[in-house]
């Protein structure tokens, strides 16, 4: 499987078919190019755990195209993942509510503070705000005000990175 470069996704043309069933792709949702319909089947059935619930009629040799997703779940689930999606990229509710309220706090940030000199933009304030902000630096602004992690905390960052990482990469058609 190629791999593109880090950076923006590639622009939409308009006429991207979506990997897993061939209708027309709104983008790339859990790592694949992938119509609005497989994304949320996709994401209802890591939501639900819906991989056991499947049962497929055909002995699972199901061709799947835009008629076809709607008639055998367990089909359409497996050609998700052969196409590349993954589970861990799925946000549980809590997940999306808290990235809602974080960005809905950044928002007012930029909105009520001019970027003055000393005041960094990422910092950590209010209820549910994590150490170190939202930038994930754990360094504070630059300016001999840093926080010192831990050895443990600084593994952590590392392995959070790595997984978002993974979770960032976009497959080639």
């Amino acid at each position: 499987e190629r791999k593109r470069k880090k950076g923006p996704a590639p622009k939409m043309l308009g006429d991207e078919l979506c990997q897993v069933c061939g209708d027309t792709a709104s983008g790339f949702h859990y790592n694949v190019l992938s119509c609005e319909g497989c994304k949320g089947f996709f994401r209802r059935s890591v939501i639900r755990g819906g991989a056991g619930r499947y049962a497929c009629r055909g002995g699972g040799t199901c061709q799947m195209d835009a008629f076809m997703r709607r008639k055998c779940q367990q089909c359409r689930l497996r050609k998700c993942k052969e196409a590349g999606m993954r589970e861990q990229c799925v946000l549980s509710k809590e997940q999306i509510r808290k990235k809602k309220i974080r960005k809905q706090q950044q928002q007012q940030q930029q909105q009520s503070s001019p970027t003055a000199p000393g005041v960094s933009s990422g910092s950590a304030s209010g209820p549910g705000a994590s150490p170190g902000g939202s930038d994930g630096g754990g360094q504070g602004s630059g300016e001999g005000e840093g926080i010192q992690l831990t050895a443990a905390q600084e593994l952590m960052i590392q392995q959070l990175v790595a997984a978002q990482l993974q979770c960032n990469k976009r497959s080639l058609l």
